[in-house]
């Protein structure tokens, strides 16, 4: 299943919005209908790296340094998850270092690095 933000309005035409769970586009609109809302605008909303904002909460050149020291450490011969270790201890702007965190557990429980 896949989550999705949306935005509607309500009988009242009161403007709602949220996030819900479903197994498609065309499933959440027909539920969020069933609630009686009409739907404005209905996105999936991206898991992993692509809920970086970049500009926003990290900034790009943060995320450019971490890039160059995991390639670097991994050309090195380290494993992925010790790179993710050190680089999630080492990292100093703490929103990159919890993110690096999650990225960390995902592979750590088996997830590849792509998918995490």
């Amino acid at each position: 299943m896949a989550n999705f933000a949306y935005k509607a309005l309500d009988a009242r035409g009161a403007q709602a919005a949220g996030e819900i769970e479903g197994e498609s586009k065309a499933a959440v609109a027909a539920a969020l209908r069933s609630r009686g809302l009409t739907v404005l605008d209905l996105n999936e909303v991206k898991q992993g790296w692509g809920q970086i904002q970049i500009g926003g909460r990290i900034k790009a050149k943060d995320l450019t340094v971490f890039s160059r020291q995991f390639a670097t450490m991994v050309n090195s011969g380290l494993s992925m998850l010790r790179c993710l270790y050190v680089l999630e201890e080492q990292t100093p702007n703490r929103k990159l270092a919890a993110v690096v965190g999650e990225l960390r557990a995902d592979v750590e429980a088996g997830i590849a690095l792509s998918d995490a």
